[in-house]
């Protein structure tokens, strides 16, 4: 039985370890943003990461544009998505083969504040 929980403890304690690495939400940092398109950022999702935290947390909500580019950067321009006020590009779809990109969109009400945040894929 001591042999099992052990066994059970590092599988437990491997997938756990997996999700933190390459799955959990993380906090934002403005240099690795503005570094997004590079390894290993690319391979580890990290900005797809960075916004999870942001649309758990409900972070942009109620953001003024301003502030959003104060943060984010401008965005940038695109035909994609012309029904969302702001996007801005995280990198390819997360997945085994991701073809795709992913977008964090942003719709803003009539005084410019961030009213929905959602990601988006194109």
């Amino acid at each position: 039985m001591a042999k099992f929980k052990k066994l059970l403890f590092i599988f437990t304690s491997l997938i756990m370890a997996t999700y933190l690495g390459f799955y959990a939400p993380l906090p934002f940092f403005s240099s690795v943003w503005e570094d997004r398109y590079n390894q290993p950022h690319k391979f580890l999702d990290t900005p797809h990461r960075m916004v999870d935290g942001f649309l758990i947390t409900n972070r942009l909500k109620g953001k003024s544009q301003s502030e959003i580019e104060e943060l984010l950067g401008a965005p940038p321009e695109t035909s994609y998505f012309s029904d969302w006020d702001m996007v801005y590009r995280l990198g390819t779809e997360r997945g085994f083969i991701g073809i795709d990109s992913e977008w964090l969109a942003l719709q803003l009400d009539n005084d410019g504040k961030v009213i929905d945040a959602q990601i988006v894929s194109d």
